[in-house]
């Protein structure tokens, strides 16, 4: 029998600590396991608190090698 495994990974929706200290999610904290559950053939599904395009923590950006490999991740935090 083949039972097709579901992930819900929940997210931040949250933009600003206050009004000089930006904060989004931590880009590699999501990608990392996004991309190995993807990768493992599960399902899954990405939710925040607001819907729509996730906050990404400016200091979070990354490098050029990573930024191809999180691709299908960063499009994923587009739309939750």
């Amino acid at each position: 029998m083949n039972v097709q495994k579901n992930i819900l990974m929940v997210v931040t929706s949250c933009e600003m600590i206050d009004a000089s200290h930006p904060t989004g999610l931590w880009l590699e904290e999501f990608a990392i396991p996004y991309l190995e559950f993807v990768a493992r053939k599960y399902t899954v599904t990405v939710a925040s608190i607001r819907g729509g395009r996730v906050p990404m923590d400016p200091r979070s950006e990354p490098k050029p090698e990573q930024a191809q490999a999180w691709a299908d991740a960063v499009r994923t935090l587009q739309q939750t």
